[in-house]
């Protein structure tokens, strides 16, 4: 469906994931929180370990974002209690967001029951294809429809006159007054069936 405000944007949805990251970094859970929210999910946040095990007990997540440094408990430990949690929540995707970047932090990752490991900084590439992988959930699919051909504006901004300034400013006035008589005349079409 297109947006009224904002014609040139539309967005098809599905029910929104609901993540936990769990961070301990004020910047870093910032933008992964930033970056979710931009794929349309729900975000959940904890400041360490010990929270995010709470957290994870307490709510139905499809995918758990860990840091694994943090204080009050590390990632490794956290994501060892998530594991023997009962239930749905003992088998929730667990990623790590490390800054560690060797193949022994790949391994002590997955030895402490995380399903992947996605070293720091991430992008929000990043996100949405571990969203995708691990938690089956596509986002929000966004098509974002050209308003302008670039090549057709420079074409234009080069006949642009230095002592006529005001054709460029007159000729897009017309094309809009254009436009919105065409959408006019469109919906009352529609409307008459």
């Amino acid at each position: 469906m297109m947006s009224h405000s904002h014609p040139h944007h539309m967005a098809l949805t599905q029910a929104p994931l609901s993540v936990l990251v769990v961070e301990d970094n004020d910047v870093n859970r910032k933008v992964v929180t930033q970056m979710l929210e931009r794929l349309g999910c729900r975000v959940t946040v904890a400041v360490d370990g010990a929270e995010g095990v709470r957290l994870a007990a307490e709510g139905q997540y499809g995918v758990i974002f860990m840091d694994c440094s943090m204080p009050v408990m590390d990632g490794y430990e956290a994501s060892r209690q998530i594991r023997l949690l009962p239930g749905a929540p003992s088998r929730v995707p667990i990623l790590a967001l490390t800054a560690h970047a060797t193949a022994a932090d790949r391994t002590r990752c997955l030895a402490a029951g995380m399903d992947a490991w996605l070293p720091k900084p991430v992008s929000l590439d990043d996100l949405s294809g571990a969203v995708s992988r691990y938690a089956g959930w596509k986002g929000v699919a966004t098509v974002e429809e050209a308003l302008l051909d670039m090549a057709t504006v420079n074409g234009l901004l080069d006949l642009a006159d230095p002592d006529d300034p005001d054709f460029l400013r007159a000729l897009v006035q017309q094309f809009r007054q254009s436009a919105d008589d065409n959408v006019e005349s469109a919906l009352r079409h529609v409307v008459a069936g």
